[in-house]
């Protein structure tokens, strides 16, 4: 997205001082999107140069649109990336440890769900012996008392 068009949407506020929005102070900072945004908006080394030999080549800034002021500001921020973000994984990541809790207890409990189950250990134990007899006579392999989960994916119907 063009960041003429950020500008305008999303990051107004932003837009004369990033630095001390970034300080705190700013709803901005208070939203996800816009975060995200900034981190779209924050230049590349090679922007960062052209910029900064802009500047101190006597450039006038005022000739310079107002993204590309916003960009020059942003490239002056120490370690601006890295602040942005810590902003995002501070708002988001509460909500992120929430899905990863939630994924982490269905696993939990469909792992809880086989080991309990009968009728799973019966197929394996079926598994176990059809492969036992296939395998009869084969001192390597014949007559084992386990195998792999990894390989019931050799069982698939043709």
């Amino acid at each position: 997205m063009a960041i003429g068009i950020l500008l305008a949407k999303t990051l107004r506020p932003m837009q004369h001082d990033p630095a001390a929005c970034l300080r705190g102070g700013s709803g901005v900072l208070h939203d996800a999107h816009a975060l995200q945004a900034v981190l779209q908006c924050i230049p590349h080394d090679e922007e960062r140069e052209i910029l900064q030999s802009f500047v101190a080549s006597g450039g006038n800034m005022m000739q310079l649109s107002d993204a590309e002021r916003f960009v020059w500001r942003l490239g002056t921020i120490p370690d601006v990336k890295t602040r942005v973000r810590a902003l995002l994984l501070m708002l988001q990541g509460s909500t992120q440890l929430l899905d990863v809790q939630t994924k982490l207890n269905t696993h939990q409990a469909a792992a809880r769900q086989l080991r309990n189950s009968r009728a799973f250990g019966s197929v394996l134990a079926h598994v176990l012996a059809l492969g036992n007899f296939l395998n009869y006579g084969n001192s390597r392999v014949g007559n084992a008392r386990g195998f792999r989960v990894s390989n019931l994916n050799k069982l698939q119907v043709c």
